[in-house]
Formats: structure tokens, C-alpha cells, sequence
């Protein structure tokens, strides 16, 4: 898979930025603030469909947009997957509908020109994402470990990401329903169906996250057993971080496959 353009409208700091992506290394270059994250950022976007820096979509538009009755951002990234070129296109809508304190926000994506339901766009464009705050993986709480293995599961594992929507869908109208109980009585029987929902997609979850931890495990156990029999130094730590970039190249480029 080779992504060949990314154009961004009204993107962060960039009112429009259209460029033209040569298959090989890209090393991008700069000063503070000139935009080299955001374009990082918007290559991520295409393939989570979430930031990794910005806790809302709201905050992804130009924040140097003069109001108007509808503000539109754009990324629009053009690539290549086998011999078939595709178009993959995300919308960022701000509507003020005369209330300008109480803006709607929605967001559309778009597959060849055609808008699809965000869970069936997960894995048409694959991108891995290496950044300092990862640390929290081993660092950071379950919920961390949890977040990263749905990132990559929707990703490379078909229907994934529609088990995982379906399961917090579920999940949030289950604990809605038990403090309705809770306030105004009621039959706990109703709970029933949440339940039932509940266990049909989080055991493909599970499923899938335990498939996916035992295939980490092949590869990471054999970095770990290399330095474990010798205390590591900081001289080792450049040929550490090539095996784990390229380990890590391996396996998107199997996943793209």
C-alpha cells in the first residue's frame, strides 16, 4: 500500500496543503509549529479515524476560521493497494443553524466519492503510529493496552471494529438502563438483552485480542531472550530500536498484504 497524495482544507493550521507522496522514505523538516505533526496526524486520522493528539474532531478545524454558517475541514488522502487506486475522504462539519453559541458538529467519510458508515472504512487504509506517548503502553493503565490493541485490531482484523461499536453501544445502554432501575425500580429482567448483546460481541473481542497478544508474543520473545542474557548498555540501544522498527515494519507490511 503506498499513499501517493494527502490534501488537507481547513486542517489544523492548514487552510489548504496538497501534496504529492513519492514511494520512499520522507523525512519532514522544519520549526516549531510549521505543521510537520498535523501532517503526521492527518496520515493517522485516514486509518483510526481518531487523533492522537486532540481529545475532540471540533479541535481538528482551522481555528483561524471566521465564522460562518457552516464550516467545512477536510482530509483527503489518494492510495494505492495492490493494482487498484483508491480515494478516502473525511469531513469535518461545524453548523451554527442561528444559535452560534450551541454550533452541531458531524463528521463524514467517504470510500471513492461514496459516504459509508464509519465501521465499514476500518482497515481500507493501514498506518503504523510510533509515538512518545505509546510509553503509557507499559507504563499506563490496562485501559491503555486495551486502547492500542483496538487501534491495531481495527485495523488488520475484518469486523473487529463493528464488535467493538456494537459492544460500547450495548455497554452504555446497559448502565443507563441499571440507573434507571436504580431510581424508579423496575424489571432487572429487561437487562436481559443488554446482557445477551454484551456477551455475543465481547467474545469476539476477547477472541481477537488474545489471537492478537499470542502472535505479539512470537515476535517479541526473541528480542527478549537476545537481551536478557547480558545486562543492556546504551550502546546497545540503536540496535534495539532497529530490530523493533523493523519487527514493527514486518508486521504492517503482512497486514497490508
Amino acid at each position: 500500500m503506498h499513499l501517493t497524495r494527502l490534501a488537507l482544507t481547513n486542517f489544523r493550521i492548514f487552510s489548504r496543503l496538497d501534496l504529492q507522496l513519492p514511494k520512499r522514505v520522507i523525512l519532514l523538516s522544519g520549526g516549531n509549529a510549521q505543521g510537520k505533526t498535523t501532517i503526521l496526524e492527518a496520515i493517522a486520522y485516514l486509518a483510526n479515524f481518531s487523533s492522537f493528539t486532540a481529545s475532540s474532531d471540533r479541535q481538528l478545524l482551522n481555528f483561524n476560521l471566521s465564522p460562518q454558517p457552516q464550516l467545512v475541514g477536510r482530509i483527503v488522502g489518494e492510495f494505492q493497494r495492490g493494482i487498484r487506486t483508491h480515494t478516502l475522504e473525511v469531513r469535518f462539519i461545524q453548523e451554527y443553524n442561528g444559535n452560534p453559541s450551541a454550533p452541531r458538529f458531524r463528521k463524514e467519510v467517504l470510500l471513492d466519492g461514496v459516504k459509508k458508515p464509519l465501521g465499514e472504512l476500518y482497515g481500507q487504509f493501514n498506518a503504523v503510529t510510533l509515538l512518545p506517548q505509546m510509553i503509557r503502553i507499559v507504563e499506563g493503565s490496562p485501559s491503555d493496552r486495551r486502547q492500542y490493541l483496538d487501534e491495531v485490531l481495527s485495523q488488520v482484523e475484518p469486523g473487529y471494529a463493528r464488535h467493538l461499536a456494537n459492544y460500547n453501544k450495548a455497554l452504555s445502554q446497559r448502565n443507563a438502563l441499571l440507573k434507571n432501575l436504580s431510581e424508579r425500580g423496575g424489571d432487572v429482567r429487561q437487562l436481559e438483552a443488554w446482557d445477551g448483546m454484551l456477551s455475543k460481541h465481547g467474545a469476539q473481542i476477547m477472541h481477537a485480542r488474545i489471537q492478537a497478544l499470542q502472535e505479539l508474543e512470537t515476535l517479541a520473545l526473541p528480542i527478549h531472550q537476545h537481551w536478557v542474557v547480558r545486562p543492556l548498555s546504551d550502546a546497545d540501544v540503536p540496535e534495539l530500536l532497529e530490530l523493533a522498527m523493523a519487527r514493527a515494519t514486518r508486521i504492517a507490511w503482512e497486514a497490508q498484504r
